[in-house]
């Protein structure tokens, strides 16, 4: 696993990450979790991970990234790490709804 955290070492990827640390996220909604889950696990099968049953907790809600990597198993795999959950789940693009939510700029700065 690559940490893309800032001030982290520099380590070659192919890719770059779509979000960075700081930037604020919509967890796609439960309805998305009800019509898209396998009904006997409850779990949803995306590209690279898996949306769990026990993540749709935090659906609809606003998230800021805390972290960012990448699995060196997989070629295009990017996962985030959120505050609401404590960094207990790795997440990807799929699990975000499309519109991001940007950091509000000082109007100052």
């Amino acid at each position: 696993m690559i940490n893309l955290e800032k001030g982290a070492p520099r380590n070659p990827i192919t890719h770059l990450p779509k979000l960075e640390l700081g930037q604020k996220v919509t967890i796609k909604s439960l309805d998305w979790y009800n019509s898209n889950k396998n009904e006997h696990t409850g779990v949803i099968k995306l590209t690279t991970e898996s949306f769990v049953r026990d993540m749709s907790e935090y659906c609809g809600k606003t998230a800021t990234i805390v972290d960012v990597f990448k699995d060196l198993d997989r070629e295009d795999a990017i996962m985030y790490r959120i505050d609401l959950d404590n960094r207990g789940w790795n997440w990807t693009d799929e699990m975000f709804e499309p519109e991001r939510v940007e950091d509000v700029k000082d109007p100052e700065e």
